[in-house]
Formats: C-alpha cells, sequence, structure tokens
C-alpha cells in the first residue's frame, strides 16, 4: 500500500497532460513495483522516454526510496513518428520540472548503444539497476540489445518493465531473452510487461 503523500502526488501526475503512451495505471504500477525492492536506495534506469510520460512516475517513487533514476534517449523520437512537431529533450525536462523531479533523474542523451559504449564497463559493473524499464526502439534487434545488455546489470531481485510487450517485434526480443536469462514473469498491467530475475 502506498502512502498518503506518494497517492496524493500519483494523482497530479495522473491529472500532467504528457505527450506520451504510458498509461496512469502502468505509471502506479511501476511506483508499486519500486516501493517494493528490498534493497535500500535503489538505482533504475529507463530506456526512451519520449516527453517524460513515464520518468514522472519512477523518479518520484525513486525520490521515495532515496534512490537514483537514469533515463538514456536521443531524443529524436521512433522512426514512425518522425519527423516531430516539437523538440523532445526541452518538453522533457520541462515535464520533469513541472512534477518537481528534474533534480531526481540523470540524463544519457544518445541512443541505447552510444550510451552503453560510452560507459565505462567499471561504472557499469559497480552500478547494478534494481529497476529497468525498457521502452526505446521497438524492432526486435533493438529491443533484443536493451534487455540483453542493460538487462544483465539486474541482479536477482531486480525487475525488468517492458513496455508494448504486445507488439509482435517486442514480444520476439522477448522470447529470445528469456532463453538466456533467468525470468520469472509478473502479472503484467496493461501493455507494460513485468519480468523479476531469479537466481540461475
Amino acid at each position: 500500500m502506498l502512502s498518503p503523500e506518494i497517492e496524493a502526488k500519483l494523482a497530479e501526475l495522473d491529472a500532467q497532460e504528457v505527450p506520451g503512451w504510458f498509461t496512469p495505471a502502468e505509471g502506479r504500477a511501476c511506483v508499486e513495483r519500486i516501493m517494493g525492492l528490498s534493497e535500500p536506495f535503489p538505482r533504475g534506469m529507463e530506456i526512451g522516454a519520449f516527453c517524460g510520460r513515464s520518468t514522472r512516475y519512477v523518479a518520484l517513487a525513486m525520490q521515495a526510496r532515496k534512490g537514483k533514476w537514469h533515463t538514456v534517449d536521443h531524443f529524436q523520437g521512433s522512426i514512425e513518428h518522425r519527423p516531430l512537431p516539437f523538440r523532445l529533450r526541452p518538453v522533457f525536462e520541462e515535464m520533469l520540472t513541472q512534477a518537481g523531479l528534474r533534480d531526481e533523474v540523470t540524463l544519457w542523451h544518445g541512443s541505447s548503444a552510444e550510451v552503453w559504449e560510452c560507459m565505462p564497463a567499471w561504472y557499469r559493473e559497480k552500478k547494478p539497476l534494481s529497476f529497468l524499464l525498457v521502452d526505446g526502439s521497438h524492432d526486435t534487434d533493438s529491443c533484443y540489445f536493451d534487455l540483453s545488455h542493460w538487462g544483465a546489470l539486474v541482479p536477482p531481485g531486480g525487475i525488468v518493465a517492458v513496455h508494448d510487450r504486445t507488439f509482435n517485434t517486442v514480444r520476439r526480443a522477448m522470447e529470445n531473452f528469456f532463453d538466456e536469462f533467468h525470468w520469472l514473469t509478473l502479472p503484467p498491467v496493461d501493455n507494460l510487461a513485468f519480468l523479476r530475475r531469479v537466481a540461475a
């Protein structure tokens, strides 16, 4: 059960008009999962943020848990949405500022593969991810890259959330991911899948 303070903040986020496809129910589900993580001061990351609709929810939970959230996005939008009628990064930052959560998010500006290459291996190894939200490029290869690389940083007990789980390309990436790693499927919410890593 969430605290009255978190519930009040969730109501504010739900009322905000932010472009995107992440539903309030999906946002609440992420908050509940993050609040339920066992480790203190958890660390989380999302791949793909668009205008920050999802980021507000996960950053709120990390703020409450005194953890830290990282967001990876090239801010060019998905191929099917280009050209965009506005610049994404200023909108993203403004949405977080309005929600009072800008300081809770470390932003990595670049594609998932670019950030992976530029982030030192020692940093990745010493900074496990308690919660990973994958909502980047939806083609199978890109989605599988996000799951297999960033997902490998999630230790047993940690959670991976995958948005647009009903897309055929995303579903294929998840199936390939299951073949190589040990995960327990948790109940989905709307179009968001949840996986918990288990020990091999």
